[in-house]
């Protein structure tokens, strides 16, 4: 497995793509009111609304979104490293690095909502 700059870029770029993308994700999958950095970011989140019956359970319970953001983070950036150290142009495997650990991101952060909802006692993402 070929080590070097592509490999090392693509998964800078899947962790910035990740800080990013969490919060609005929380919202597409909670409809909790997390939004875009630039559009509140988590300020709208049910998790602020005192008459609110059901809290968002990555902002409410900070074991829950700590654990899901740990175990979403480690395989994006290890799927982006390795798909990234494979090939021939720099160019090819930056972008096969990032559409790796995007697809990954967004496939185990489903499966980390599931898991915190079910933890939390939330509706299941997508049901609410």
């Amino acid at each position: 497995m070929a080590v070097g700059t592509p490999a090392i870029a693509a998964v800078t770029a899947v962790v910035v793509f990740a800080l990013i993308a969490v919060t609005p994700f929380c919202g597409f999958m909670f409809d909790c009111g997390c939004d875009w950095p630039w559009s509140g970011l988590y300020h709208h989140c049910n998790f602020f609304d005192a008459l609110a019956k059901l809290k968002c359970p990555w902002c409410n319970n900070v074991a829950a979104g700590a654990l899901s953001m740990l175990a979403v983070s480690a395989p994006a950036s290890s799927w982006a490293y390795r798909a990234a150290s494979v090939g021939a142009n720099a160019n090819a495997r930056f972008a096969i690095g990032v559409l790796a650990g995007a697809v990954t991101f967004h496939l185990v952060s489903l499966a980390a909502g599931v898991l915190a909802a079910i933890a939390t006692g939330y509706p299941l993402p997508f049901t609410a």
